[in-house]
This record gives C-alpha cells, sequence and structure tokens, in this order.
C-alpha cells in the first residue's frame, strides 16, 4: 500500500485540508496509508478528530527546530526579497532595536539583490544544505512514504520534513497556506510541484517568487468548499436566535482581527455602537463581534456594547494559549451562517474581507485607529499602503475603506441602501482572489496527490 506523509503545522491548516474532507475522500477514492505530522502538543486532538478516518497522527518537537542555520536563511529570505510588505517589517523593526546600521544594510540587500532571479536562485542552492531535524528525519525513515505533502512550504517545521524527504529521494508536493504568504518572504525551497489558492497566487509564485509556471498549479481554496455546502446551512431566523441578535434588525458581521494587530479595535466598534444609539444609521442595525481565533480581544468591553453581540462561537482551544485553536465542522458552519446571514461585513486588512467576497457580501475596511492617533508605522492604516497583499487586494476596490469614523457611518448606510454597489469590483476579487467556488477545491487536491502516488 502506498504511504503518503501531510504536514500539519497549525490550526489553519488543519481547517483547511484535515475538517474539509479531504481525509474521506482521499481515502476512500485512492487507498493510501495516510500519515500526519504535527506539533506533539496537537497529537492527541488530531488523534481524537481524525484516527477514526484511518489518518495515523506522528508528532514531532518543534522546540528544537530552529538553527542557527534557519536564522541565516530567514535573514536573507526576509532581506533579498523585494516587497512593500518587506519593507515595512524593516521599519517596524527598526522602531523596536533603532539599528540604524541594521536597517540600511538591509535597505542595501533589498534594492540591490531583491528583485534578482539569480540571487534567490543563490539561496535556495544555500538552504539546500538545511540538515533536517533528527527527529523529524527518523521519522521519515521510520514510515518510509511514497509521498510528502507539504502543506506549508514556509513553515520551519515543513522545511525540515522537505529536508529529510531530499534525503531520502522522497517526491514533495508542496502548498501555500494562505493568500499573503508570498509577499512576505522568499521561498526557501522549490517543491517537485507548488499547489497554490487562485491566479493571484499563480502570478506572484511566477513571478516575485521566480517558480516556472509548469511547477505551479491552481486548485482553489479547500476550506472554501465549505461554502457551498447546503447541508450546513441554518435559516435566518434559526442563526440570529443562537447568536442572540434581533431577527428585525439589519446584520453587520465585524471580524476582529484582535489586539496584537488592531490595539484600537475596541474603540472602532463603540464608535459603531455610538453611531447605532444616535440614530445615524438608516436602518435598525445590530452587529455581531467575531474576534480572531488567534489573538486576544478586548471582550468584556465589546460585549458591554449595547448593539454588539460578541461572538463566542468562532473555535475551540487546545491548550490555554490562543495559537492553539482550531476549527472543526460545528465552527466552520457557523462561520459560513455569520457570513450567510450578515448584511455586510466589517474588518480590518484581514482575509475575512475575501470570505465575506465569496458570499457576495460588501465589505468595509477600517484604514483609523478608533479615536486615537497612532503615528503612521504604528496605524492600521499602513496596512492598506505597505502591506503588498492588501495593496493589491485594494486595487480592485471591491470594497469601501474607511479613513474616519464618519466615512464608516456613510460607507454602512451606502451598502445597507444598495447591497450591489461595488458588486462588478466584488466579482473581480473573485475571479482573481478565490478562482472557483465550485465545491472541488478538495477532489483536485486529492486527484494531483494521487497522479504523484503512482
Amino acid at each position: 500500500m502506498k504511504k503518503i506523509l501531510i504536514t500539519v503545522s497549525e490550526g489553519s491548516i488543519a481547517r483547511n485540508i484535515l475538517s474539509s474532507g479531504f481525509l474521506e475522500h482521499f481515502k476512500e477514492d485512492f487507498g493510501p496509508q495516510i500519515f500526519i505530522l504535527a506539533p506533539q502538543e496537537k497529537t492527541e486532538f488530531y488523534k481524537k478528530e481524525f484516527s477514526s478516518l484511518g489518518a495515523h497522527i506522528i508528532g514531532y518537537s518543534s522546540a528544537s527546530l530552529y538553527t542557527f542555520f534557519d536564522r541565516v536563511i530567514f535573514y536573507l529570505i526576509r532581506n533579498c526579497y523585494y516587497t512593500e510588505s518587506i519593507l515595512s517589517f524593516q521599519k517596524s523593526r527598526l522602531l523596536v532595536d533603532h539599528n540604524y546600521f541594521a536597517y540600511l544594510f538591509k535597505r542595501l540587500l533589498v534594492y540591490i539583490l531583491g528583485g534578482s532571479a539569480l540571487v534567490h536562485k543563490l539561496i535556495r542552492v544555500l538552504a539546500g544544505f538545511r540538515k533536517p531535524a533528527k527527529e523529524i528525519l527518523r521519522i521519515f525513515k521510520d514510515i518510509r512514504p511514497d509521498l510528502l505533502f507539504a502543506s506549508d512550504v514556509q513553515d520551519e517545521s515543513d522545511l525540515h520534513a522537505i529536508a529529510s524527504a531530499r534525503k531520502l529521494g522522497i517526491k514533495v508536493i508542496g502548498m501555500v497556506r494562505s493568500w499573503d504568504n508570498l509577499t512576505n518572504g522568499l521561498v526557501q525551497v522549490v517543491p517537485d510541484l507548488l499547489l497554490v489558492w487562485s491566479p493571484y497566487i499563480y502570478k506572484i509564485a511566477t513571478t516575485l517568487q521566480h517558480f516556472p509556471p509548469k511547477m505551479v498549479k491552481i486548485i482553489g481554496i479547500p476550506q472554501y468548499d465549505w461554502y457551498v455546502r447546503k447541508d450546513i446551512f441554518i435559516s435566518r431566523e434559526d442563526f440570529l436566535r443562537q447568536v442572540g441578535v434581533d431577527n428585525a434588525k439589519k446584520l453587520i458581521l465585524f471580524a476582529g482581527i484582535g489586539d496584537y494587530l488592531a490595539p484600537h479595535e475596541v474603540e472602532v466598534a463603540e464608535l459603531a455602537d455610538e453611531a447605532i444609539k444616535k440614530g445615524e444609521l438608516i436602518f435598525p442595525t445590530n452587529i455581531l463581534f467575531r474576534p480572531h481565533p488567534n489573538f486576544t480581544t478586548q471582550r468584556e468591553k465589546i460585549a458591554a456594547l449595547s448593539n454588539v453581540v460578541f461572538d463566542d462561537q468562532v473555535a475551540k482551544y487546545t491548550s490555554a494559549e490562543k495559537t492553539s485553536w482550531e476549527m472543526g465542522g460545528k465552527e466552520i458552519a457557523h462561520l459560513v451562517n455569520s457570513l450567510r446571514h450578515a448584511d455586510l461585513v466589517i474588518t480590518t486588512a484581514s482575509t475575512m474581507a475575501i470570505d465575506a467576497v465569496a458570499f457576495a457580501k460588501p465589505v468595509i475596511c477600517l484604514a483609523f485607529d478608533g479615536k486615537s492617533k497612532e503615528p503612521y508605522q504604528r496605524s492600521v492604516l499602513r496596512y492598506y499602503r505597505d502591506y503588498t497583499h492588501y495593496k493589491l487586494l485594494s486595487a480592485t476596490k471591491g470594497f469601501k475603506i474607511a479613513y474616519d469614523k464618519n466615512e464608516l457611518v456613510k460607507h454602512i448606510n451606502d451598502y445597507l441602501k444598495d447591497p450591489t454597489v461595488d458588486k462588478k469590483e466584488r466579482e473581480e476579487i473573485k475571479s482573481q482572489f478565490i478562482w472557483k467556488l465550485d465545491g472541488g477545491s478538495i477532489e483536485r487536491l486529492a486527484e494531483v496527490l494521487k497522479q504523484n502516488l503512482d
């Protein structure tokens, strides 16, 4: 029997791959032995969730993976690769350590070497000398898989898994974890085939990252297969009853990104609540505040607002740490119905803008810091001007950007009055950043892996 080893380094990958129906489909149709390589602290949870589907869960210790060699390579991939995001990261680092010599040196690297395909190739040659972590190499020697599916080619544990596979002559299929990853640093290794979600990621991979087009394949977004599953749809009345929101009012889904990325997010929620109280919105409205599962949020302050309901059903956690978040079928179904029944979505430079477009919902992105005035390099405004992925997404004009409270109120009213505003531009986002919403992404992924197992 053929063997495939799949890396799952965090909750977002488990949601995208394991919880999406992939295991059932792949096992039933193709019948290989499936091994999941996951952090040790996640193994018991994954065993409970996925062992019944025929997956063998193998844990590794992530504490010893990051070596001096890895730090050197990381420095190169972040400073010899030109994007606006990299320039922004360099500025942010300067604000922390005030090391102007290091800053100027990084600037020279990125401007002189950052766009060079030859330099990128040399970095990848150097990265090819990585010695795989002994523990992960031992796992590969014990299992001897016929194929490695590295689900996040930029994750440190995936890189050690790829190094182990290369050492043993095992074929590697890689995948980009999310749409914003390829503008944040050079991919260190080139797998035998790179799978991407959308035409947007394909373009970044074949231009900025210099991947040969024949080595990159678009398959769609596996987790978005849930978005067309009518069996998990519930009525608006039932959903609003579940979350405690008045069915007679319009519903705004406020998708938070947490205090770490948007420390004044609670102030924006307060301003929106005030606008509702003062009758500044043209329709009676409630807000469902959905916190980011990976970051802390000022829950008590938000939940105390009279027109805001705080959503406590976004994820489950395998430990006390926020980074331990997971989303199973129940949580994903809740997300799906949150998006289906929202009249519009508000967020701050988040992937949730794309999720909203999958449901044809109007989107407002926040570019101000609530009632506070932050310097530019600490303001959320910089996400739209200095982060390559969001700068390109914003260029579609498929959503409104609110630069202050007055604009936020205006955009809310405009969209509530006519949800078709910006519809054509949202279709552009769907075409370039989502690609297909046909429920077939998992099937395409499984087919690619099957072909490479044969």
